[in-house]
């Protein structure tokens, strides 16, 4: 047999949460026995093992090696943990204070000069001939060596604005004994600055001419090829990005070991070796057993509400048949343990106000009427029992004019019905919530769907 429309169950969300709230009474007694039960046993084996000697021992023993271990790993995790925020700390600041890590690598200004070395000729009388070794040697390393150590930084300071700590990395010496030579070289963040270090530089190697002759011998000191420029240096753009690479690892090892000192846990002390422990215990598995408690009582409830079998509201009557209602009784005012939570959550469902049963049926009356047109007998029919049909039949036409309600038993059983409806005009139906089944009002459903007769509406009892 086919039908124009297909009903299928819609679930309301805002009726599904109300519907478990109005049971709260059973969640929470499920909730707390459910509570009890597990937290008693759990509290009751933790007891039980407590009698158990050498249990007791282990697990003593076994602790004390984790709290070692524990003490060990923290301790060592602290140190490590402020060693590298050192680390840090320290190279983000040379990074930042330091002139060579801000020198453009692939435009570096650059100051260089050679300084000539000659022993003087009245020297060479005092030479014996069996040396082997040049004499001016021992000079050109004492001029050499001693250029960065031996340079007075405070006038460079003065005229730069920077520490004689980040001075020194821009000054490289070398020398060469062959030529007798000294090759100075100074880079900055512009030529001018870089000539002018390279000159301050020069005047007090100089100046330490007469103090190094007293030891080595008179000389002379001749500055040749200066110059000046811009150059390239791939080797300085290594070091800048080993620098700014330190930083990145520095960083890293130090986020591991936070997450490392984060995720450290102190062991918990065995519930053998502490009653507070056991108490402790028995509050997690009390907690434990009333969610596991609340959420089976509201899965079982969930299931009872999407199978149940009974009319739950007036509202289904017209979202899953397509009834119109003509009216609705009222449930019974909540009573016993704690009603006023009953009726405070009418209030907040806006289900609170009860009219009464006759002002219900006027006001059906009054929709039936609206909308019976020209009929002028309407059979009244459904699932509860026929004395109550009746009763309501005869409730409803005091309030009607020109109309006459016929009370038919279930057409789902009584065959006299089904021949009343060929005759009929007009159904109204009446259905009981939490006694109505949804398998019988559909049954009528497709029985009035099929000998095409129109229901004019409902009322749900």
């Amino acid at each position: 047999m086919n039908y124009d429309n297909t009903y299928e169950q819609e679930i309301d969300l805002k009726d599904l949460c109300f519907y478990f709230l109005y049971r709260w009474r059973s969640i929470m007694l499920v909730a707390v026995i459910l509570a009890v039960l597990v937290g008693g046993v759990k509290v009751a084996r933790e007891l039980v093992s407590r009698q158990d000697a050498e249990l007791v021992q282990e697990q003593r023993e076994d602790y004390e090696e984790q709290v070692v271990l524990y003490e060990r790993n923290l301790a060592s995790y602290e140190r490590n943990i402020e060693s590298f925020s050192k680390n840090v700390e320290d190279q983000q600041i040379y990074v930042e204070n330091s002139v060579l890590m801000h020198i453009d690598p692939y435009k570096k200004p650059r100051a260089n000069a050679d300084v000539q070395i000659r022993l003087a000729e009245s020297e060479w009388a005092y030479i014996p001939d069996s040396m082997t070794q040049d004499p001016t040697d021992s000079i050109v390393r004492s001029y050499g060596a001693n250029i960065v150590q031996g340079t007075d930084w405070e006038p460079i300071e003065k005229m730069t604005g920077v520490d004689a700590i980040y001075l020194k990395e821009l000054v490289s010496a070398g020398w060469d004994f062959g030529s007798n030579q000294v090759t100075l070289e100074v880079c900055y963040l512009d030529e001018e600055t870089a000539v002018k270090i390279l000159d301050e530089i020069l005047d007090q190697m100089i100046s330490r001419k007469r103090e190094i002759a007293k030891v080595a011998g008179d000389h002379t000191v001749t500055v040749m090829n200066r110059s000046s420029g811009v150059v390239t240096d791939l080797g300085l753009a290594d070091r800048q990005k080993q620098n700014s690479d330190r930083i990145d690892n520095y960083q890293k090892l130090l986020t591991d070991k936070e997450k490392a000192l984060k995720d450290l846990e102190e062991p918990e002390i065995p519930t053998t070796l502490s009653w507070r422990e056991v108490a402790k215990v028995g509050i997690k598995y009390v907690v434990l057993g009333g969610v596991m408690g609340g959420f089976l009582i509201v899965f079982f409830y969930g299931v009872i509400y999407l199978m149940g079998p009974k009319l739950r509201s007036d509202e289904a009557m017209k979202s899953q048949y397509g009834y119109r209602v003509l009216g609705a009784f009222s449930l019974p005012e909540p009573t016993g343990f704690l009603c006023g939570i009953d009726k405070w959550l009418e209030r907040l469902e806006g289900t609170s106000e009860r009219p009464s049963e006759d002002t219900v049926l006027r006001r059906a009356a009054v929709t039936l009427q609206n909308h019976a047109g020209e009929r002028k007998e309407i059979i009244v029919t459904g699932t509860v029992p026929f004395e109550r049909l009746e009763e309501l039949s005869d409730r409803l036409m005091k309030h009607m004019d020109g109309i006459r309600l016929i009370p038919c038993e279930n057409l789902n059983v009584n065959t006299n019905t089904l021949k009343q409806l060929a005759d009929c005009s007009g159904v109204v139906l009446i259905e009981q919530r939490g006694v109505s089944l949804n398998r019988e009002i559909m049954k009528e459903k497709e029985m009035l769907d099929s000998l095409k007769r129109d229901v004019i509406g409902c009322v749900v009892i």
